[in-house]
């Protein structure tokens, strides 16, 4: 929607049950995880008229969620609960080249690059 709420319009299918959305630094792209918390839930990003819908992750029966972008838009770090209890991952923006990452924090659930440099 408009920031004022006007042309408000849904963008995922209600069965997705889409949350924690994130715009990507050039505005072109939605990321978000589906399944709302459950085990089996994955990543994906939606251009922000609906279209072009794509999934990212594929991690049934564990659980990806919290995502974000870096802010030069190439990279998502997401957290996820992969066998290693709460683990983080970085991967390319298109869901390739995924790989763990030791953070040395136990039970940090959310995730975010933080500002540019």
């Amino acid at each position: 929607m408009r920031s004022n709420g006007t042309h408000l319009h849904r963008i995922t299918r209600p069965s997705l049950r889409a949350f924690w959305p994130g715009w990507s630094p050039n505005g072109r792209r939605i990321l978000f995880t589906d399944n709302c918390c459950q085990f089996g839930s994955n990543i994906w990003t939606v251009r922000p008229d609906g279209t072009r819908l794509r999934q990212l992750t594929h991690f049934a029966p564990q659980q990806g969620d919290f995502a974000s972008y870096s802010p030069d838009g190439r990279q998502i770090v997401l957290h996820f609960d992969g066998g290693c209890g709460r683990c983080f991952s970085i991967m390319n923006a298109d869901g390739s080249g995924r790989h763990a990452v030791r953070t040395g924090v136990a039970n940090t659930f959310l995730t975010d690059w933080g500002p540019a440099s």
